[in-house]
């Protein structure tokens, strides 16, 4: 999802990007095989002892990893986690802005550490500050090409993904329309976003946070999810900004596949 207002932003730091993804499974094996079918995603296992119990890769990016659901925070499913400059910073941050810290900062490596934070809605994500990252994902199919969530007060939702999860936010512009939605713009281009609760129609349902995985067709996609076991939520539709359906995988994490 892009906006022209954001798009024709110059290039800023990479901060407030949704820099790592995670899928909290009950079937560790299981998952990977449904996402390499349907995303062709590369899944492995790592060494006893180190912090992953998976490794997620794409094209031979590392993007994100799988991990026991035994060991969430919070509910099962996939989680979503922003770069920060510094994150306990961030986490101050988080708790000034109607959140609060889940996990305080720890250090992963001497470059690397995170904490985990719940926003003002009560949903968990990662603050993630890592000297190394690469920088956004690809804006190409089977990779991460857009995060959303919908709130229940949009300006206090705004403020804490501003100031603790880094974000240059732009209000989204449709048709010279405002919109009760904000995207993140990073390095010109909008890659995450926070709306008003129901923005997207239908029944309001618990605020969390969406990941959309960019397909090439969006309707064989699907079909594909039911083929592996999963189940449609929302059939395909033509939205603003591309072609996509909202789907699960056979074990409920929720997700959404899009075109680009």
């Amino acid at each position: 999802m892009t906006d022209t207002t954001a798009s024709a932003q110059p290039a800023e730091r990479p901060t407030g990007f949704p820099c790592w993804i995670e899928l909290y499974t009950p079937d560790i094996d299981a998952s990977a095989a449904f996402y390499r079918d349907l995303l062709g995603w590369e899944v492995s296992r790592t060494e006893p002892g180190e912090p992953l119990t998976t490794e997620v890769r794409h094209g031979g990016r590392l993007i994100g990893s799988f991990e026991p659901a035994e060991e969430v925070h919070g509910d099962p499913g996939w989680r979503v986690s922003f770069m920060v400059d510094d994150v306990r910073t961030a986490a101050g941050a988080a708790e000034r802005t109607g959140g609060s810290v889940v996990v305080e900062p720890t250090h992963v490596t001497e470059t690397m550490a995170y904490a985990l934070a719940s926003d003002p809605d009560g949903n968990i994500v990662g603050l993630l500050e890592d000297a190394d990252c690469e920088g956004p994902y690809p804006y190409q199919a089977g990779m991460p090409v857009w995060f959303d969530v919908l709130s229940s007060d949009l300006a206090l939702a705004e403020r804490f993904y501003r100031e603790a999860a880094g974000w240059s936010t732009r209000r989204l512009t449709i048709a010279d329309q405002e919109q009760p939605f904000y995207t993140s713009v990073v390095g010109g281009r909008s890659v995450s976003g926070v709306g008003r609760a129901g923005y997207f129609g239908g029944e309001e349902a618990p605020s969390r946070w969406r990941i959309y995985f960019g397909v090439e067709d969006a309707d064989a996609a699907t079909q594909r999810v039911r083929e592996l076991g999963g189940s449609v939520v929302v059939e395909p539709i033509d939205f603003t900004f591309g072609r996509m359906a909202e789907v699960a995988d056979p074990y409920g994490a929720r997700f959404l596949l899009t075109t680009f």
